[in-house]
């Protein structure tokens, strides 16, 4: 506007300055002459053109300026009420779940020591809402180059004071039966005892209500408690990933103890090349009791061993692109720590992991079985650890850089020990077959 100002300031002198000054081109007046009105309307004409012009020009900037202060308006409007509206209506239609990295979310105790991690690596059941078939926790010593897995049955008994659903009494059953969080819906969080009045949030005054809890952190915080382990990531197949991922690498080699019959075929005795419904069919037989499952659980390590050595034969780019991203496509994709758009970097995390680990000597990957028996309680039966010697096994094979593990420090119940404690170490070298061969089209 200043420079407007001055505009009018230098016309204005100007025409004072041609009122005063004399006219060197205007014809001399005489007295009594006849005026021209062709001429004088001419003249009036481009003068009214000329103020009109000067008087329009400011004008027309002023509708520029207002036509690009609208603009900026219709933007910041459409960054910030059409676009959220677009991407709720077209992207992740009815998930309540919070998309942002997970780690801002894990409810469970992770390793603080670089040179040592915890995986949880397990089978769900038909589907996700039974008892999981098999669970274990994998300690991986990078520095000592070791692996140590514990396989845990999952009818293991949990303690009842562990804050878990009512009536959730045994670890395979922790994924299917989250515990109800009370939720206060103004400040969007979970809340807990010391801010609860009443059924009411003591912050903000709001009535609290109750959403489903979290599968993960209740399975992994079991870990954390139970057994004083902390968790860094977790591998959980469903049995469609198990058998779909066993498809992509070409099926597994395992030496048969006797004939069976998987599905319609009938295998003999000795080294054979299963494919993925045929090994599933084969781990996922359930025994008729808890300690004929703790058996079959033993019995079936060669599967997780030759699941294993096939896939470490694979680089970590090929294993990523034509075997774990072709799964997580599928509708039963292998549960990991991370969801939504962050699940590749999980995915990429395992690949890396299983070939670093295929480097070393399988006489450093050890199985062993979580020390107990089978016990009743209340007409249920359960697997109850034998707390002394898996404090033990704990402190000697899955600690190598904590503090020391006490048995004050497991919040597992021993429900019955009665049996001596055996926990059936097996190395993967003594249970490791060439994976040589290859699934065909008859096979399948």
């Amino acid at each position: 506007m200043g420079n407007d100002n001055n505009k009018k300031v230098s016309l204005t002198n100007r025409v004072s300055s041609a009122k005063s000054a004399p006219q060197k081109n205007a014809p001399a007046k005489k007295s009594g002459a006849a005026v021209n009105l062709g001429q004088r309307t001419a003249q009036k004409a481009a003068a009214a053109a000329k103020k009109k012009k000067r008087k329009n020009a400011p004008v027309g900037k002023y509708i520029m300026y207002s036509m690009m202060a609208l603009l900026i308006v219709l933007c910041v409007v459409l960054v910030l009420v059409v676009m959220p509206f677009i991407r709720d209506l077209f992207g992740n239609k009815g998930s309540t779940l919070p998309q942002i990295p997970q780690d801002d979310l894990i409810g469970y105790v992770q390793s603080d020591n670089e040179n040592v991690s915890y995986y949880v690596v397990g089978l769900f059941g038909e589907d996700l809402t039974v008892q999981m078939d098999a669970l274990s926790i994998v300690c991986y010593d990078k520095k000592a180059g070791t692996v140590d897995v514990l396989q845990v049955p999952t009818d293991t008994y949990l303690n009842g004071d562990g804050g878990w659903a009512e009536g959730v009494r045994k670890i395979g059953n922790l994924w299917a039966n989250p515990k109800p969080l009370v939720w206060c819906t103004e400040c969007g969080k979970q809340v807990f005892e010391a801010e609860i009045n009443d059924k009411s949030h003591s912050v903000c005054g709001s009535l609290l209500t109750t959403q489903v809890g979290s599968s993960q952190t209740d399975l992994m915080r079991a870990f954390n408690q139970e057994y004083s382990l902390p968790v860094d990531n977790y591998y959980l197949f469903q049995r469609g990933s198990l058998k779909e991922t066993i498809d992509y690498i070409g099926g597994l080699d395992i030496v048969l103890p006797e004939e069976i019959t998987l599905g319609e075929t009938e295998y003999p005795a000795g080294k054979q090349t299963l494919d993925g419904e045929a090994v599933l069919e084969y781990l996922t037989y359930t025994g008729e009791s808890v300690s004929g499952d703790v058996k079959h659980q033993i019995d079936t390590r060669v599967v997780w061993v030759a699941l294993f050595d096939r896939m470490a034969k694979w680089d970590v780019e090929d294993l990523y692109e034509d075997v774990i991203s072709n799964v997580q496509a599928w509708d039963n994709p292998i549960k990991m720590q991370r969801i939504g758009d962050y699940w590749e970097t999980d995915a990429m995390e395992l690949c890396e992991l299983i070939v670093e680990m295929g480097k070393l000597d399988r006489k450093n990957f050890t199985f062993h079985m979580m020390p107990g028996e089978a016990s009743q309680s209340g007409g249920v039966t359960y697997y109850s650890v034998h707390k002394e010697a898996l404090t033990a096994l704990l402190q000697a094979e899955f600690n190598p850089y904590g503090d020391e593990i006490s048995t004050e420090d497991l919040m597992a119940e021993e429900l019955s020990n009665t049996t001596e404690s055996d926990t059936h170490p097996e190395t993967f070298a003594a249970l490791a077959v060439e994976q040589s061969g290859e699934v065909t089209e008859e096979d399948e």
